[in-house]
């Protein structure tokens, strides 16, 4: 646990630095890519927030289905 501190530490900064303007930014943004849909998410983590319902999809692979867990940030409106 105490490794992960100064990660914490890092993190708890990077989104404190989060100013206004970049929240602005990224509403006017029709389709962000994924990564700072991915970022989002990560910040709703952190701070405790609800998040998208977990959804799963099937893909077949080798001729056998399997189910994968559905990003959140692939879902659209996440968050909202």
């Amino acid at each position: 646990m105490e490794a992960a501190l100064p990660y914490l530490r890092r993190a708890e900064g990077a989104v404190d630095s989060i100013r206004q303007p970049d929240i602005v930014e990224l509403k006017g943004i029709r389709a962000p890519a994924a990564i700072c849909r991915m970022i989002l998410d990560a910040v709703h983590i952190l701070f405790m927030l609800p998040m998208a319902q977990v959804t799963t999809k099937t893909y077949t692979m080798k001729g056998k289905d399997l189910e994968f867990i559905t990003d959140t940030f692939e879902m659209p409106n996440v968050g909202t």
